[in-house]
């Protein structure tokens, strides 16, 4: 089960963002639309400070920019089209739409492909999946499904019975693991480096038992 907190949300004329809290960290979903007959650039300049806002965060964008490109599934290739590619090269962001896939959108037998779905973060775009269904959506617009499988870490620890010996190997485990423990304490304490960076430095299976509770 993932945990979803609302955080925030930010809001122009040309798109919406909204900031939630997932167990894996925060991700924020954005909406951005660009009329065909404006000029794209005010769009991409939002969604530019969004990101520059968000820093390394993950990231979803859908947007219906109005843009024509071969790579999103139209045959030919306009202004506003370079325009986005430029951007997505630019920004370092990953675009999940497949040159083949159906159309995302039907108006008078005339079938486009404007909705594009983006995302930023190397990891988060490799786990997701991107399909327009076929599903009636009563307008002219397609339903597209993204689904992002989001990987939990979890910590093992060992586990002893204090029966039939179980309490010494505990006692044996603990000990090595509190030697290597004063031995990092030493190493700090002598080059008189103690602070959260350096604490941050310690092996993994050490640091990451150090739990902090703040008000």
């Amino acid at each position: 089960m993932m945990l979803m907190q609302y955080l925030q949300s930010n809001t122009t004329v040309n798109s919406t963002a909204l900031k939630i809290q997932t167990e894996q960290g925060p991700l924020t979903v954005t909406s951005a639309y660009s009329s065909p007959y404006i000029n794209i650039m005010e769009t991409l300049q939002d969604l530019h400070s969004i990101l520059t806002d968000l820093g390394d965060e993950r990231v979803l964008i859908c947007a219906d920019l109005n843009a024509h490109s071969r790579i999103w599934g139209y045959a030919n290739e306009d202004t506003r089209g370079a325009q986005v590619e430029d951007f997505l090269l630019v920004q370092q962001l990953y675009l999940l739409n497949e040159t083949n896939s159906p159309h995302t959108f039907e108006h008078r037998g005339s079938k486009r492909w404007p909705n594009l779905s983006i995302i930023k973060g190397t990891d988060f775009a490799n786990s997701c999946t991107w399909k327009v269904l076929e599903d009636y959506t009563h307008r002219d617009h397609n339903y597209i499904l993204i689904e992002a499988l989001l990987s939990q870490s979890h910590d093992r620890y060992p586990r002893f019975k204090t029966a039939y010996g179980g309490h010494r190997r505990m006692l044996q485990h603990l000990g090595q693991k509190t030697k290597q423990l004063v031995q990092q304490i030493e190493e700090i304490t002598g080059s008189k480096k103690i602070s959260r960076g350096k604490f941050c430095s310690l092996p993994k299976n050490i640091s990451a038992g150090a739990n902090f509770v703040t008000e």
